[in-house]
């Protein structure tokens, strides 16, 4: 009978096959995550490490995270305001559309009404009517 040393498996490999008392080990090169991936699983004595691809955020997200080695980049949807803000005061706008198609946008506290088809806009503490008349209210009054 002759024996030979076991091979040992260095730093850059693990073991992909155990040796027997009739065959030596098998090493194989540990696997090397691309800049285009993070290391999912750790490599082991005994396996390999486990690499997978970055999310990458589309258009209508952000990075909240940024990838590391190890972990994976996280992205966050992007909140557009629904608010806007005309002389330090913010309001919030609202669209309405009725039944017959007419589209009216209004800020808080204001009422629009338009025939079908007519998009209107009224100013604050305005109210515009069909007619496209414009009639001013002050808070509380109705014209």
């Amino acid at each position: 009978r002759n024996c030979s040393e076991l091979t040992v498996c260095n730093a850059t490999e693990f073991e992909l096959t155990a040796p027997t008392s009739t065959s030596d080990r098998v090493c194989q090169e540990l696997t090397v995550c691309t800049d285009s991936e993070f290391e999912a699983t750790a490599p082991t004595a005994s396996s390999d490490r486990n690499c997978s691809a970055l999310t990458v955020c589309d258009t209508l997200e952000y990075e909240v995270l940024p990838p590391t080695e190890t972990s994976d980049r996280v992205c966050a949807p992007i909140v557009v305001p629904t608010t806007t803000s005309a002389a330090s005061e913010t309001t919030t706008a609202e669209t309405t559309t009725a039944e017959s198609g007419e589209t009216s946008t209004a800020a808080a506290g204001e009422t629009t009404t338009a025939a079908a088809g007519e998009t209107t806009t009224a100013a604050a503490g305005e109210t515009t009517t069909a007619a496209g008349e414009t009639t001013t209210a002050a808070a509380g009054e109705t014209t």
